[in-house]
């Protein structure tokens, strides 16, 4: 006599949760492409920003005049509050949300965490140092020259400092450091190499992040 199979134990096994809640985190090809051109539009905003920043206050350094500096000063820290900080604002989370959409987790490459790393530090430089030296020297330009205070170079150093971050973030995504050698670094056999071409190309379509 024949025993009946057991179709429960023929079929396989449901998947739950992992695959399709991942497929669900990540970004489709057009709406990623949409948040890497927002990223990068914000990044190359912050950048020009950045040079007026450092060109304007060189120019107000040394200025003689005080209502001349004052006049400089102003035209700065409305720039830093209404373009500077609202466009690395902008490029971080842009940034952090291509990164947190990833296939791989963020922390596998270690050129993304720096990317953001150097984009939260200009958010953090802007609020807490640029914006303060910019109303500080607002308050000395009233009344004085701008040689009375030593901030007006802080502020010069500060936003060439910011110029750099920018720059750097940037060549980290060009270049992405360390990225070819992960994708090579374990392949299982040899007639593994198109398989392992194959995943590299991948990895730097799906992390690229400008």
């Amino acid at each position: 006599m024949i025993e009946p199979r057991d179709e429960r134990a023929l079929s396989p096994p449901a998947r739950t949760g992992g695959a399709g809640s991942s497929r669900r985190r990540r970004l489709t090809g057009s709406r990623r492409k949409a948040v890497l051109t927002v990223h990068i539009a914000a990044a190359l905003g912050l950048f020009g920003a950045s040079v007026v920043l450092l060109i304007g206050g060189l120019r107000a350094a040394t200025r003689e005049d005080p209502g001349e500096a004052h006049a400089i000063y102003e035209l700065l820290r409305l720039l830093t509050f209404s373009v500077d900080i609202p466009l690395a604002v902008i490029a971080l989370l842009a940034g952090l949300t291509l990164a947190l959409t990833l296939k791989q987790r963020i922390y596998r490459y270690w050129w993304v965490l720096g990317k953001l790393a150097l984009y939260a530090a200009t958010v953090t430089v802007g609020v807490t140092i640029i914006g303060p030296s910019i109303d500080s020297m607002l308050e000395v330009t009233e009344v004085d020259s701008p040689a009375e205070s030593s901030t007006r170079w802080t502020l010069v150093v500060l936003t060439g400092a910011q110029i750099a971050m920018v720059l750097s973030a940037a060549v980290l995504g060009v270049f992405k450091p360390g990225q070819a050698r992960a994708a090579r670094s374990h392949p299982s056999r040899a007639g593994d190499r198109e398989p392992a071409r194959a995943r590299l190309s991948t990895d730097e379509t799906e992390t690229d992040t400008g």
